[in-house]
């Protein structure tokens, strides 16, 4: 089992959706330490998200991309930040898209987060 620290978020389809700001502990360095978590739902209840895929794109501060493949099970659409995730301190702003078999793609939330260099703090 692999430490992680979980970014839970629930997306309603029929609602209002606003970028989620996470303030918490993203370090220069990191990999693989934050699993981004979506509910999707619709209305209040579960969307069966069956034949579709999950990615996270991104981009640093420094204007570098970051992507990743996802996974979904049920309802849930999650991602782990890559390694690129964590390369320069300063802002991360990604975006989570769920990808269909029929080529639809739904951006479902978006991400904003601070990754800090943690050698630099007195």
């Amino acid at each position: 089992m692999e430490i992680q620290f979980t970014i839970p978020q629930r997306v309603d389809l029929r609602g209002t959706n606003v970028t989620l700001a996470y303030d918490a502990p993203l370090a220069l360095g990191d990999s693989g330490a934050h699993l981004w978590q979506i509910e999707v739902t619709s209305d209040g209840n579960s969307v069966d998200l069956s034949g579709y895929s999950a990615s996270l794109e991104g981009v640093r501060s420094d204007g570098g991309a970051v992507s990743q493949a996802g996974t979904v099970n049920g309802s849930t659409a999650s991602v782990v930040l890559p390694a690129a995730a964590y390369k320069t301190a300063g802002v991360l702003t990604a975006a989570m898209k769920l990808i269909g078999t029929s080529g639809q793609v739904v951006t479902l939330a978006r991400l904003r987060a601070r990754v800090t260099d943690i050698s630099s703090m007195t």
